[in-house]
Formats: C-alpha cells, sequence, structure tokens
C-alpha cells in the first residue's frame, strides 16, 4: 500500500485479490468517534464526486472515497468480464481489511448504490447504515438505455466546455446548473490529456459487459432487502429516469423507517450537497 497525505486527506494505493491496483482517498477526522462513512460513486464516476461532500463532513467524521477498477486512478482490469458489481464487492471488502475499518456508513451512488446493496448481503457486520443516491431494487429500462448511449459514445473533446455540453446532451434533465456547474461535473470523470484534448476517465471496456446486461431480468429485491436492518436513507431527484416515483413509493412501503427525500428540479443523479442531504447525514 503506497500513501501520502494532503490536507488530512490520506491518498493511496491498495492491491485487489487479483493485483489490480484501486485508488482512495481517506479523509481523516482526528478524534471523532463517529463511524467513517464510505462513498461509491456511480458507472464512470470516480472518487473526485465525493470532494465537496467529504470536506463538509470532515469535520464530524472521516471520509473514504474509493476508484471501482477500471474508474479514475484505479487500474484497468485486462478481462472486462471483471467489471461487475460480485468483483467491486470483494474490491470494497479489501480496501475495508487493508484500512482496518470495522463499520463503515455506506453513500452509493447509482451504481455504487447496488454496490451498497450487495454489502448488506455479503457483508453487513461491517454495515453501520446506508444512503442510496437515485437508485432502487428495480433499474429503469428508460435511463439505463441513456447511459448505455452515453457509454458508446467514446469521444474526445477540444476543451472542458465542449465535453461538458456532450454530457449535457445525454443527460438534459441532471439539473438547472450553470454552465460553470456543468463543466465541475464533467471534471470529475474526464481527464485532459497531455495534448490538451479531454478524455473520458474510465475503462471503455466497461461497455462490453454492460451492453450485453437485459436490464429486464435483473431482480434486486432480495439485495435491497437486506438493508431492513440498518438505518436507511433513499434520496431520488424528481425527474430522474433511473429511480422511478413508482419503485420509491414501494422502497418506502416494504421499509417504513426509510427516511425518503426527494429533490426537486434534479435528475439523476443528486450532488449529495443539497441542504436537506447533508442535515440526514449529521
Amino acid at each position: 500500500m503506497v500513501t501520502s497525505l494532503v490536507n488530512k486527506c490520506v491518498q493511496g494505493y491498495i492491491n485487489s485479490e487479483d493485483g489490480i491496483p484501486l485508488f482512495y482517498r481517506y479523509y481523516l477526522c482526528g478524534k471523532s468517534r463517529k463511524t467513517a462513512i464510505l462513498c461509491l460513486p456511480g458507472l464512470t464516476r470516480n472518487s473526485k464526486d465525493f470532494y465537496n461532500l467529504a470536506i463538509l463532513l470532515q469535520k464530524e467524521r472521516s471520509i473514504i472515497c474509493f476508484d471501482f477498477r477500471g474508474r479514475g486512478r484505479s487500474g484497468f482490469d485486462p478481462n472486462w468480464r471483471n467489471y461487475k458489481p460480485e468483483v467491486y464487492i470483494r474490491d470494497v471488502h479489501t480496501l475495508l481489511t487493508v484500512l482496518n475499518i470495522e463499520k463503515v456508513f455506506v453513500i452509493g451512488t447509482s451504481l455504487g448504490g447496488v454496490i451498497a446493496m450487495g454489502m448488506g448481503v455479503a457483508m453487513p457486520t461491517l454495515i453501520k447504515g446506508v444512503l442510496l443516491n437515485d437508485i432502487g431494487p428495480n433499474l429503469s429500462i428508460e435511463g439505463f438505455s441513456a447511459i448505455k448511449l452515453y457509454l458508446n459514445n467514446k469521444k474526445t473533446y477540444k476543451n472542458w466546455q465542449e465535453a461538458a455540453e456532450n454530457l449535457k446532451f445525454f443527460f438534459p434533465t441532471l439539473g438547472n446548473y450553470s454552465s460553470y456547474d456543468w463543466v465541475q461535473i464533467v471534471k470529475g470523470s474526464y481527464i485532459k490529456s497531455t495534448d490538451g484534448r479531454i478524455l473520458q476517465n474510465w475503462d471503455p471496456k466497461i461497455s462490453k459487459l454492460i451492453n450485453k446486461l437485459d436490464f429486464t431480468g435483473i431482480y434486486l429485491w432480495p439485495l435491497f432487502l437486506s438493508l431492513r436492518r440498518f438505518p436507511l436513507i433513499v434520496v431520488r431527484g424528481e425527474d430522474s429516469n433511473v429511480l422511478s416515483s413508482t419503485t420509491f413509493a414501494e422502497m418506502v412501503n416494504v421499509i417504513p423507517h426509510i427516511k425518503a427525500l426527494s429533490i426537486p428540479g434534479v435528475g439523476h443523479a443528486p450532488t449529495l450537497l443539497e441542504m436537506i442531504v447533508l442535515e440526514s447525514l449529521r
């Protein structure tokens, strides 16, 4: 494990069971006895997504942010078939073991929320609570069709503004953000190359497995129900095409103690910087 310390944030790598270097950021709180928060990003996103959230919460809790294999600063897997939840769950377990973390409150956005649900089955003793960000046990065909198109759009861009316009084209209901905000969002999953072009910061081979999936055949209710023993927050963007209002209501119906938060004017997915979300995490 190689680490560096930057402004009370430990940055480093661990090796997965099959030898892939996995990058993490560990924002240290110091003397707080509160349970650490583990942040798990969406399909093409990485630990950068949680920087602002970590800075806001670091006074009260330690925050661990993770790049899944094939994203951000983690290594790409030579076998694209390993880009699947079972492997990501195993990688998360390795991370927590290496960092000697006994309990975490898990925040999972989109794919990260699927991993959080899987952790409820695979490693329930490590979970203190969960926040699912715009994801549930039913996967919307409409939403994931848009994500699939976006994944297969393997383009480079001449500047950040052009890359942001592309993201806005595929996800027009994401939110009513300024041009500056759109650029900041796109910087979470793109990088600038040595020649100045803007490139996707994930392994293009991730799309291979996604293209093969039949989302109508994916049934996640047993995983979701494994979370009923924990404090549980579910956040939904009111304009989301990934977590439908029907599924959102069903989730509350089967686990009545859920704290259900609906964010107006936002699609998939909320930033988690909304005041109502921040208050729920304190």
